[in-house]
Parts: structure tokens; C-alpha cells; sequence
């Protein structure tokens, strides 16, 4: 199935109370949400309207939209030491962004199918990809090269994490298996 439809973000907090900030003006649903580690306040949404947006969370407002993907986009997910994110597409490719730029740096292209699912390693220096082609794919962001594919689900696969270590990666798929890596 797919992920659960949302129109409006909302950023409540665990010691507010009352009406929170909504982030409207969003045309279609909202598929995935991140929050930047080095810019304080600042949320990627991705979603149906086949564009991602930096959102300024103190002010409810757009900062910039990446319209450069031309179909849905399934995942956002920032690199914890530098200003990069990556985008998990539906054309099957994985995008690498900076932060002061529109355009991608890197676009990884090799799965057969939609991309489900991405996150960095903690090093920055790769992308663990999942896609519905039922494989991952470890990509370097320097050369844009697939450095390993993986195989091992049965169904597309929907979600992936990488240890805080970097020394293993576990993916979850429809096949109703987590597998580690």
C-alpha cells in the first residue's frame, strides 16, 4: 500500500498546546517529510505534485521548490554532515541536492522501477536506495557509480535505514521481511 495520503503539514511540538502552524499552498499529497540537521527550522517535503519543497518552519513558508523531477517523489532524506539531500523518485532515480541550489547535483540512475526510499550514510560519501524493482542500490554521491546492488526481497522494497556506525543497513519490503545487510 501506499504511504498515507496528507494535504497540510502541521508542526506541533510536545509542549505546545492549541492551533499549530500549518503549511498550506501544497497541491497534491504530501508523501515525505525530513527535517535538516544543520539549518535550524528548515523541512523537505516531497510528494504527488512531483516537486520538493524547503519549508521555513518558524515562518509556515515556502524557501525554494525543486520542480526537477517530473514524477511523484516517495522519500526525502538529509545528510547528516553537510547540506545535501537526497530524493527517491518514481522515474526510478535517486536525485543529490544541495541546499543553495535548484538543480541536482547527482541524478543515480539504475533501478527498473520506482524509487521507494533513500538515506545517506553517516559519512555522507553514499546513498542507500530502495526501490520497487525489489532491490537497494549503494551509490557514490562524488561519482553518481552504483558500488553494489542488492538483492534479497521478493516485493518492492519500501524502506531502508543505515546504523549510526555505518557498518550495516536494514530494508523493509512488501514481501513482509526486514532484511539487514
Amino acid at each position: 500500500p501506499e504511504p498515507a495520503e496528507a494535504f497540510i503539514i502541521a508542526v506541533p511540538t510536545p509542549f505546545s498546546e492549541g492551533k499549530h502552524p500549518e503549511f498550506a499552498c501544497i497541491e497534491a499529497a504530501v508523501k515525505a517529510i525530513a527535517w535538516s540537521p544543520h539549518h535550524h527550522g528548515l523541512l523537505a517535503s516531497g510528494g504527488n505534485d512531483h516537486s520538493v519543497r524547503l519549508w521555513s518552519a518558524r515562518h509556515a513558508t515556502t524557501v525554494v521548490r525543486y520542480a526537477s523531477h517530473g514524477f511523484p517523489v516517495w522519500g526525502v532524506a538529509f545528510a547528516s554532515h553537510s547540506a545535501h539531500f537526497a530524493t527517491a523518485c518514481c522515474d526510478g532515480a535517486t536525485r543529490i541536492f544541495a541546499t543553495e541550489r535548484t538543480t541536482p547535483l547527482r541524478v543515480l540512475a539504475g533501478h527498473l522501477a520506482d524509487v521507494s526510499a533513500a538515506t545517506f550514510h553517516p559519512n555522507g560519501n553514499y546513498v542507500l536506495s530502495a526501490s520497487h524493482d525489489c532491490t537497494l542500490r549503494l551509490w557514490d554521491v562524488g561519482t553518481g557509480a552504483c558500488v553494489r546492488l542488492m538483492r534479497g526481497h521478493a516485493a518492492p522494497v519500501r524502506a531502508v535505514a543505515v546504523s549510526p556506525d555505518g557498518q550495516s543497513a536494514a530494508s523493509a519490503g512488501e514481501d513482509h521481511t526486514v532484511l539487514l545487510w
